[in-house]
């Protein structure tokens, strides 16, 4: 049993980053497999299909962040080129230059035009050069414009979920409508309610929409969210803590907002997208292509090592100075018996959105196998992959620029780096 000791105050929003942290650092994790025999190979039509499908790789990398960052969560690029990036894992706002060789400290937790706070927050592209900045202080958004200055506040509209935004990939459609996921929770009045959104077993998520000019909220769907089992234990100080078991093999669903408005749910059971249109349409379009892989009894026992390591890591970063005296979460592994029989294709919160209103979504098997950079499906409005990206090695996609710049980061023993380079123009090859 793996145990992080934590301070009543912080139970929750600790704990619900440190699982986000445990997902994002584990290597096999990201490559999730369904707890549900239900993947299995696909017909030889699909497969043909994917055979058929251009690769086109990125030009070398043109400008690289020289300083290191600790937790990249979201960048906002300007259409200057200039680069506001969140740093959670530093608690700082820090906006580069076009050249991406010096910044400028925008917030942090002693310095810059404002202070960050001592919570991780947010960073979510608003209209044109601006961004919403949460403010954990006062529980509202500032609104940035292109110098990163607050020019004003706005308010979350009532019965805002606060606790599920922090976690809910939250994002803006063209109309300045905040859409975010939350955990669907019944209500439990035995539980403590800074333990709420981890009391039950959830397996799903609502995608809502918060309309700040009318102070509304509105659901659009419901997405799959397996991996994370949480329960309210009692300890004999009478005090509540919470048990949590974490599956590294869950099937869930991502989800993305279009340019102009059309939500698209990726499923994780059978790679196909269903469409939320402007209108309140409703579409799914085809399965994609993709290359089931059998996951071992070997591949098993190395998916829960690495997600053993990954949870020790996370907890000693999340506290490492906390007392006995403190309270307790608990932290536990599903069982070997547990896991499937295949790799499921879709990552934890990873797909992008270019200016064409092409997602690019990184399949678990995507790997190329000359280079070993990963390879994003760029999948039309259509749910048709239209060609695949090639990214080198070490790199995944943060966001997009003008004139086809796509910007990534890195990781290496020293932290992480933004990078920009532009797409290549001749294909690889097909695969």
């Amino acid at each position: 049993m793996l145990t992080l000791s934590v301070s009543p105050e912080g139970l929750s929003a600790a704990s619900g980053r440190l699982v986000h942290n445990i997902v994002r650092n584990i290597p096999v994790l990201k490559s999730l497999v369904e707890t549900k025999p239900a993947a299995v190979p696909p017909d030889t039509s699909i497969a043909a299909r994917s055979a058929a499908i251009p690769v086109f790789a990125l030009d070398a990398i043109e400008a690289k962040t020289d300083e290191p960052l600790t937790t990249v969560s979201a960048i906002k690029v300007f259409s200057d080129g200039r680069v506001l990036v969140n740093d959670v894992g530093a608690h700082s706002l820090r906006l580069f230059d076009p050249t991406l060789a010096s910044s400028t400290l925008i917030a942090g937790p002693d310095g810059g035009t404002f202070k960050y706070g001592k919570q991780a927050s947010l960073l979510i592209p608003y209209w044109g050069d601006s961004a919403l900045f949460l403010d954990n202080a006062s529980n509202a958004f500032l609104v940035l414009d292109a110098n990163a200055s607050v020019i004003r506040t706005i308010a979350f509209p009532p019965g805002t979920d606060w606790l599920g935004l922090i976690s809910g990939q939250p994002v803006l459609d063209p109309q300045g409508r905040l859409l975010y996921r939350v955990p669907i929770v019944p209500a439990d009045p035995l539980v403590n309610p800074r333990l709420r959104l981890y009391a039950k077993d959830v397996d799903s998520c609502a995608i809502v929409r918060a309309n700040f000019d009318t102070r509304t909220i509105d659901t659009l769907g419901v997405v799959a969210s397996g991996g994370v089992t949480r329960a309210p234990m009692m300890l004999s100080s009478g005090r509540q803590i919470l048990h949590t078991t974490i599956n590294p093999a869950p099937v869930h669903d991502d989800w993305a907002i279009l340019p102009d408005g059309t939500v698209a749910i990726v499923r994780g059971r059978d790679y196909h997208i269903d469409w939320i249109h402007p209108d309140g349409t409703r579409t799914s379009s085809a399965k994609l292509p993709f290359d089931w892989r059998k996951l071992d009894e070997q591949a098993k026992q190395r998916l829960l090592d690495s997600a053993q390591a990954a949870t020790e890591a996370s907890m000693l970063r999340a506290i490492p100075n906390a007392s006995s005296a403190q309270m307790h979460d608990q932290f536990e592994l599903i069982g070997i018996d547990k896991l499937p029989n295949y790799y499921p294709p879709v990552r934890i919160g990873s797909r992008r959105v270019d200016s064409s209103g092409n997602l690019w979504i990184p399949p678990t098997t995507s790997l190329y196998p000359t280079v070993g950079g990963l390879i994003y499906d760029v999948v039309n409005r259509k749910g048709i992959i239209s060609w695949r990206a090639l990214l080198a090695p070490g790199y995944s996609v943060a966001g997009f620029g003008t004139n086809d710049a796509v910007y990534m980061i890195a990781a290496d023993s020293t932290g992480v780096r933004i990078a920009r380079a532009h797409l290549g123009h001749k294909p690889l090859s097909t695969r």
